[in-house]
């Protein structure tokens, strides 16, 4: 296809379709403003469409251990979808999809659709007790993130079915909460397993609880428990592994004056792997999370997370993964408007002799123009670079694109 008729099916993506979410075509976890909204009676209806473009230098992030070259490519993408909230008293509904198209320009390589949906809805009824319920559904081609957030596994282009569901129960008062959550997830490649990537059914029960020491200050703590089981085909049959975790941890969330807000647990995990070999980790769990909000727009926020994840492709059970995630945006001024983020990946095989080291520093800058309240022009600039104790693992991936957002 010229790049003539590509240009004037992206105009025509843009024209027709009322619709979007936020990049690549994944649902956002909450809806776009308020003030964005579309409001039939009760309902604020968000309609929403992404369409744009991308150059890459390593679309499948390909590495000197692949048996194929990087592969340059241009990326047509368009993702139109909604957003939907019906608000009740104290309570709330909300309904979203995304229909995301991707044309990678490759031989061989098809353009396809994939699609995001989801349902949610959380019960406030006048005792304090709360129902949570929501369940996500995806299909088609998924940035790998969306199932291995440490970053082991590289992005091919393989589709996949996958599902999380949830169930909360808790109860709330003015000075504490308790909740207790079950969640199940299945992750099931189709189609060529370029990567040979286990399928993964697993169900997680989680119990939290927050107490108020202080007008700013909350002791929270968490212990949940998980088991999954991992399947993949071999030539010599079928493959299986399985996983059992346990996790305890305690810390505090609050305020430190009216513009910044901060989280910190912090505990122990012990993670059992069973299959044809047998490991375990016991270590120390954390996350923690910052975030300030200047008077006149611009923002800051950073986060901490030490995870063991299950190895889904590859040789192992799994790897200990250090993230750092730190993010800045400028106020918008006459319309315009930007940030940078900066994400840190250092991962850790400890199965592996001698140990496997990874270090994956990923950079993004962008600027926006917002020409009408439903109206927004973006361009973006993005670095993915993993380094390997192993050299034959490195690669980088460079991305310039554009994109116009219509609605949001």
């Amino acid at each position: 296809m010229s790049a003539r008729a590509r240009v004037l099916r992206l105009l025509v993506l843009v024209m027709t379709s009322a619709l979007v979410p936020r990049a690549y075509g994944q649902l956002a976890e909450d809806p776009p403003p308020d003030r964005t909204a579309l409001l039939l009676g009760s309902v604020k209806l968000w309609p929403l469409l992404d369409a744009g473009v991308e150059r890459r230098s390593n679309v499948f992030q390909t590495t000197a251990a692949d048996a194929t070259p990087p592969q340059a490519a241009t990326v047509w993408t368009g993702a139109p979808g909604f957003f939907a909230e019906l608000p009740v008293s104290n309570s709330r509904v909300r309904i979203g999809y995304v229909a995301s198209y991707r044309d990678y320009g490759i031989e061989d390589v098809e353009a396809s659709w994939s699609h995001y949906a989801r349902v949610d809805a959380r019960l406030v009824f006048g005792s304090g007790a709360i129902v949570e319920v929501a369940d996500d559904l995806q299909r088609g081609v998924l940035d790998t993130r969306e199932f291995d957030p440490g970053g082991d596994v590289t992005f091919k282009g393989e589709r996949f079915h996958r599902n999380v569901a949830r169930l909360g129960l808790g109860h709330e008062r003015d000075d504490r909460s308790f909740f207790l959550r079950y969640q199940h997830v299945a992750n099931r490649t189709v189609g060529e397993r370029i990567s040979g990537l286990y399928d993964v059914a697993g169900n997680e029960v989680a119990v939290s609880g927050d107490l108020r020491r202080s007008p700013r200050t909350w002791i929270s703590w968490e212990a949940q428990g998980s088991r999954s089981e991992l399947e993949r085909p071999t030539d010599s049959g079928t493959e299986f592994r399985e996983v059992n975790g346990l996790t305890a941890r305690v810390g505090g969330r609050g305020r430190i004056g009216p513009a910044s807000e901060w989280s910190f647990r912090g505990g122990w995990a012990d993670f059992k792997f069973e299959g044809a070999t047998s490991s375990r980790y016991q270590g120390i769990s954390l996350e923690g999370r910052w975030r300030r909000e200047l008077a006149g727009g611009p923002a800051f926020s950073a986060s901490l997370v030490r995870e063991p994840y299950p190895l889904l492709g590859g040789v192992g059970d799994y790897y200990v993964s250090d993230q750092v995630l730190l993010e800045a945006t400028t106020a918008s001024v006459r319309r315009l408007g930007g940030g940078v983020t900066l994400a840190y990946y250092g991962n850790r095989y400890p199965e592996l002799q001698p140990e496997r080291k990874d270090r994956l520093l990923e950079t993004e800058v962008w600027g926006r123009l917002r020409m009408k309240e439903r109206l927004e022009w973006r361009i973006y600039a993005r670095r993915s670079s993993r380094s390997s104790s192993d050299p034959a693992l490195d690669f980088d991936d460079d991305r310039i694109g554009t994109a116009i957002r219509i609605g949001g």
